[in-house]
């Protein structure tokens, strides 16, 4: 991307966490650019995987952004993830939920609209900069449902809702594109939508998507899939933010051979 701004920050190998982790201890990198910090950080669970046969796993990622001398945090434009190859998705016979059933609802809304179609949930805070004054900070809870898969196409549909300093519903459209050339397996790229009217930015999110969803038959079924095909599962992490600058970084989580 050519923008006056960008300031792309490659792979950061001493910043990188390579040690084996469950679930609750996830990898983590810290990117700087301009003025802000970025951490991302992802685990696996379990860690202990076939090497060549794909099992059910259960995904956490999280993200923190913080801006150097108490500044507001820039929002961010869209978010992009490159998802190591021993990873991938499947939504066959997983009930869909549509970004129109969860426009306007709260979270225990969206919860009632589509509740066979959620597989994860999490937190999320944003910064909220209104009339000058200093920044507010907001909480919500997370959810993600299952969009429906079109194509290679897997969306989630991530929803948030805002109380106060402003009151908004938050859907967060990502799309997840299998892929069949270059070093990933998937890509996740999520688009931003405007927070309280362009004067919110996302501060931070925590969100784990389940091992196990249910189907439209009854039964239970593995969304995500991955095997332990080389010890190490890699993530690129990629968030562009409105100014135009870019934070990038390359991240590692081990798992173990079984079987």
């Amino acid at each position: 991307m050519c923008r006056g701004k960008l300031r792309a920050v490659a792979a950061i190998a001493g910043a990188m966490l390579l040690s084996s982790a469950a679930l609750s201890s996830a990898q983590t990198i810290y990117v700087e650019v301009g003025a802000v910090k970025t951490s991302f950080s992802a685990s696996i669970s379990p860690r202990a995987l076939p090497k060549s046969k794909r099992e059910p796993i259960a995904v956490r990622m999280a993200s923190k952004v913080v801006a150097k001398g108490g500044l507001h945090i820039p929002a961010i434009a869209r978010a992009r993830i490159g998802i190591d190859r021993s990873l991938t998705i499947d939504a066959s016979g997983v009930p869909v939920c549509s970004e129109g059933q969860l426009e306007n609802q709260t979270t225990e809304g969206a919860e009632a609209a589509c509740p066979a179609a959620i597989v994860g949930s999490g937190s999320t805070t944003v910064e909220i900069a209104l009339g000058g004054g200093a920044p507010i900070r907001a909480d919500s809870r997370l959810l993600a449902f299952n969009g429906g898969v079109e194509g290679r196409t897997t969306t989630l549909l991530v929803h948030a809702y805002l109380t106060a300093p402003v009151t908004q519903a938050i859907v967060v459209p990502i799309a997840l594109t299998k892929l069949t050339k270059g070093g990933y397996g998937m890509r996740a790229q999520a688009t931003i939508p405007k927070i309280a009217g362009g004067s919110g930015s996302l501060a931070r999110f925590d969100l784990t998507l389940r091992r196990q969803v249910p189907t439209t038959t009854g039964g239970r079924h593995g969304y995500l899939l991955a095997r332990c095909s080389d010890g190490n599962f890699v993530f690129e992490p990629e968030v562009e933010f409105l100014d135009g600058d870019l934070a990038r970084g390359l991240l590692a989580q081990g798992c173990n051979t079984v079987g």
